[in-house]
């Protein structure tokens, strides 16, 4: 899957960190990997798992998810209508 976010952009730091591996993986390695400090990557995963800030991802069919030991990205049906309205399709 290619990511959706700018290159040099915080965000395709972190999801290309995540696209690059199939296990979970933990804030602490995600910010290792990618090089941004620990709080912007905490920062960028709570967006990205946030309905009101990740219309980007969804558009290019990437979820971001939390599963028991860590954050996974996952691929799912793109939502080419999808954006920032409170009535969103689940």
């Amino acid at each position: 899957m290619k990511n959706p976010y700018r290159p040099q952009s915080m965000n395709h730091k972190v999801v290309g960190v995540l696209l690059r591996t199939s296990k979970p993986l933990g804030l602490l390695e995600i910010a290792k990997r990618s090089k941004v400090p620990m709080g912007r990557t905490a920062q960028v995963l709570a967006a990205l798992r946030n309905p009101f800030h990740n219309a980007v991802a969804r558009r290019a069919g990437l979820a971001v998810d939390f599963e028991g030991e860590g954050f996974v990205a996952k691929k799912v049906k793109p939502d080419p209508d999808a954006r920032r309205s409170a009535k969103q399709k689940r």
